[in-house]
């Protein structure tokens, strides 16, 4: 009796262009070019001629050779983008097949595709944070902190420090003020004094003294 054949498939190594080599490696200039962009002293003319009037005749596309990016000071934000990214945008294509476009014209390594070697990373140990019931406490858990502009986290600070034991209540003059937490223009420290005042959060209520004491 014949057995039954299984037909396994031969394993192969399956790998593709290293991305994060050509990012840092391939340089971004050599890229325009190869994709047919005139390059002069480190500009080129945009590939979104509709964003721009008169059609960039001014370029407005500079390339950062130590960063390996570029960017249109029209189009794009602060950052810019990668040679891959770049293939990408004057192409019209999608990630991978700009990967490819860089890798058939450009030497690169390839990767094997899979998990990483090594051993995984351990997750990072979370911050304890105990509760003191200070003043403090409630307006960094709230998130009013991190929303505070520079004037103000200075002036609450400075007030929370010069505040009366007995009253709660802090007395300094502006110039007092301005002297002690380093905010320099007077219309800041009214500004930020208005909305610490607003702020049902802050346990400080300031209340500059109509004298100066300082």
């Amino acid at each position: 009796m014949n057995r039954a054949l299984a037909v396994i498939p031969e394993t192969q190594d399956i790998s593709r262009p290293d991305v994060a080599w050509i990012k840092k490696h391939v340089s971004i200039l050599r890229v325009a070019r190869a994709l047919g962009l005139t390059i002069r002293r480190g500009k080129a003319k945009c590939w979104r001629v509709e964003n721009h009037r008169h059609g960039d005749v001014d370029p407005s596309l500079s390339f950062f050779e130590k960063r390996n990016r570029c960017r249109c000071f029209v189009c794009d934000m602060k950052g810019g983008h990668s040679n891959v990214d770049l293939a990408m945008g004057v192409l019209g294509c999608d990630f991978g097949s700009a990967v490819l476009w860089i890798a058939e014209r450009f030497s690169v390594p390839n990767v094997k595709v899979g998990r990483p070697s090594g051993n995984a990373l351990a997750s990072p140990t979370p911050y304890r944070v105990g509760v003191h019931g200070s003043a403090w406490e409630v307006v960094v858990r709230s998130g009013m902190w991190g929303m505070f502009t520079s004037a103000e986290r200075s002036l609450l600070f400075t007030l929370d420090k010069w505040q009366d034991v007995e009253t709660g209540i802090t007395r300094l003059s502006y110039r007092a003020i301005m002297r002690y937490s380093g905010v320099a223009k007077l219309g800041n420290v009214s500004s930020a004094i208005k909305v610490l005042k607003k702020n049902p959060r802050t346990a400080i209520r300031p209340q500059p003294a109509r004298r100066p004491c300082a």
